[in-house]
């Protein structure tokens, strides 16, 4: 049969010229599904639109085919993701199980970002940009408990950060909680008189206090300045929170 195979009637060549790759049953299905392949996408997500599928067109039956079809799995699971995040549930869901996510790792395909969280391996983010993706991460990590808190959420909101540490995310409690540290980050007891159970994030003024507390004045009045100018916080606020620690 000349070393090439057929699927619907179509020879295909799984020769290492890609010249000879003649034409692929995705060319005919537009690449809106990947059809009989052993990790044919979940029901929802449109790979259409990544510009993945014309690269790979011709390869479903050559010997990288797995390869192949994790990359468009991939490419199709975090075009959406929020802060570019998805966790290993979502990944297995969308036929990326352990042994594949691990080997997507190892080749630099996915990134880890914290247990159970995984990111896009390239680009690179930002060093300030990767500190927050790491505190988005750790917040569905812990359920919705905590909240990114201290320089995380001054980052969060775009201000400057100036001798913090931008390799541990800081987390507070919503609500009560104690101290505790781990490799990656370390997530506070909630604040006395801050209410940051009913708001969507801690105040920034809060976080601007505990930098003070953590980091010392320069980093406080860094952003400090930069978060009066822009109406994040007042004086006054400021004063009342520093006096109260």
């Amino acid at each position: 049969m000349g070393g090439g195979a057929f699927r619907g009637g179509r020879r295909l060549s799984c020769g290492r010229d890609s010249s000879r790759l003649i034409e692929s049953p995705l060319a005919s299905m537009g690449g809106a599904s990947l059809g009989g392949g052993p990790f044919p996408h979940p029901p929802g997500l449109d790979i259409s639109s990544t510009g993945v599928v014309g690269h790979v067109a011709g390869l479903w039956n050559c010997p990288d085919t797995s390869r192949m079809d994790h990359e468009l799995i991939a490419a199709a699971v975090f075009k959406a993701a929020p802060y570019g995040l998805r966790t290993k549930v979502e990944l297995a869901a969308a036929g990326l199980g352990p042994a594949a996510v691990a080997s997507m790792v190892r080749r630099g395909t996915l990134t880890r970002v914290t247990a159970g969280y995984f990111a896009l391996g390239a680009p690179t983010p930002a060093p300030v940009d990767r500190l927050v993706r790491l505190g988005r991460a750790l917040e569905g990590r812990y359920g919705g408990r905590a909240v990114i808190s201290h320089h995380v959420a001054l980052a969060a909101a775009g201000l400057p950060l100036f001798e913090l540490p931008l390799d541990s995310a800081h987390l507070t409690y919503r609500r009560g909680g104690c101290y505790r540290a781990r490799r990656d980050h370390v997530v506070h007891a909630a604040p006395v008189g801050a209410d940051i159970v009913t708001t969507e994030a801690l105040p920034i003024a809060e976080a601007l206090v505990q930098c003070l507390a953590m980091s010392g004045e320069k980093a406080f009045v860094v952003a400090g300045d930069a978060a009066l100018r822009r109406g994040l916080a007042t004086r006054e606020v400021l004063a009342a929170l520093a006096d109260q620690r």
